[in-house]
């Protein structure tokens, strides 16, 4: 033990030695220092603009981890596991002058926003329902409402179906989201649609997270 003790004892008297040696010539060459410590931190200041955060699940991974080819087929078969949501808080959903303005917001995600492989929101979403012995699948708003009557059925039809409760629409009714998939490929021409259970297909390039900040910062 005293053995023990006499060796952190002098690895501390060393380690206290050198400190001491390092603040004297410190006082003694202080420009010195200041004009060093200046030009790192001006060199750091510098590569600024080039810095880059990357949340990404595969930036968490190295390259060769067998974790992300197991990701990549996931991606490849099911799609990407991300999405972006778009809330929008009218003073009233239900009301033909917002419609209006959510339907030209929807069409001009779809035509200028890249990257997107789909988009969803009451102006395309699927109303399933059962008819004696049928199945009705349509468009939510196949029929566009005209009037305080339809702006009523609607609004019922919506808050009675849990699918669209926080996805589509809040449960009070006071937010009404835009729901954007991305593409899972950097570019979709040549991706057919047996991408992920063809062993050729995968040699495309996902979308990266650069991609996926310029599709949200389009938005």
């Amino acid at each position: 033990m005293s053995k023990i003790m006499s060796k952190n004892r002098n690895f501390r008297d060393r380690a206290g030695f050198l400190f001491q040696r390092w603040g004297t010539w410190v006082c003694r060459h202080p420009f010195l220092v200041i004009a060093a410590s200046l030009a790192v931190g001006a060199i750091g200041i510098g590569q600024l603009p080039e810095l880059r955060a990357d949340f990404s699940t595969e930036a968490m991974l190295q390259p060769d981890d067998p974790a992300l080819s197991i990701y990549d087929d996931f991606r490849s078969e099911f799609e990407r596991d991300d999405t972006l949501v778009i809330a929008l808080a009218p003073p009233e959903v239900f009301d033909l002058e917002f419609l209006e303005t959510l339907r030209a917001f929807h069409t001009a995600l779809e035509n200028e926003l890249p990257y997107v492989d789909d988009i969803t929101s009451l102006i395309n979403a699927r109303s399933t329902r059962g008819d004696q012995e049928r199945l009705i699948v349509e468009e939510l708003m196949v029929d566009w409402p005209e009037n305080a009557e339809d702006l009523a059925h609607l609004r019922a039809q919506v808050l009675a179906n849990p699918i669209y409760a926080n996805t589509l629409i809040s449960r009070q009714a006071d937010l009404t989201m835009i729901v954007i998939q991305p593409q899972v490929y950097a570019s979709d021409e040549g991706v057919s649609a047996l991408s992920g259970f063809d062993e050729s297909e995968g040699e495309a390039a996902f979308l990266s997270e650069d991609a996926l900040n310029e599709m949200v910062q389009s938005a």
